[in-house]
Order: C-alpha cells, then structure tokens, then sequence
C-alpha cells in the first residue's frame, strides 16, 4: 500500500520544479550553486542524493564539477521513472555524458 507520502508526492511531481523556482523566488538556484561548490576538488568523489526529486540538485553537481565519478539519486515517489525519464532528456552537455543518474 502506498504511503500519504508517496502519494502526495506523486501529485506534485510533474510541476515541482517550476514551483520550487516561483515560491523560492529562484533562490533555489543558488542554494544548489552553492552547495555544489562545496564539494571537494581534485580528486575522483561519489555523491548520493535523498529525495532526490527531479534531480536538480544532481545536475547543478554535475555541470560544477567534473571530478564526481558516481552519482546516483533516490527518491519515494513512484512518478519519480516520469521524471527521471525527463532529467535523462535534460541538456547536460559535456559534464553527463551518460545524461542519467549514473555516471
């Protein structure tokens, strides 16, 4: 049985982004910015991403840093394969070559 959760989060799903960006006022943007700065230079990283959603915060990663060797999202909503499928059909250019969750 699907959780209250899951289900809520299977009905926003498809319009999360273009809220997050409204209601955040596009902040979201730097924040995302921001904290992939942070992660480390240099040498080859593995990055994990909880509730993972549509990815946004993996491809902000991924486009600032060409040392992640594995990055991989999760997350609880069934939609989740519809919106991967979307994040797949993203231009990432040169820093995805894979254009998937896995590099």
């Amino acid at each position: 049985m699907k959780s209250v959760v899951g289900r809520m989060f299977d009905g926003i799903a498809p319009t999360y982004t273009l809220l997050n960006h409204i209601l955040s006022f596009g902040l979201d943007f730097s924040w995302r910015r921001k904290l992939a700065d942070r992660l480390e230079k240099g040498r080859p990283i593995e990055v994990l991403d909880l509730a993972t959603g549509t990815g946004d915060l993996l491809i902000s990663m991924l486009r600032r840093r060409d040392n992640i060797k594995k990055a991989v999202g999760l997350d609880i909503s069934e939609v989740c394969p519809t919106v991967l499928l979307l994040f797949r059909a993203m231009p990432l250019g040169p820093a995805c070559p894979m254009a998937g969750l896995m590099r």
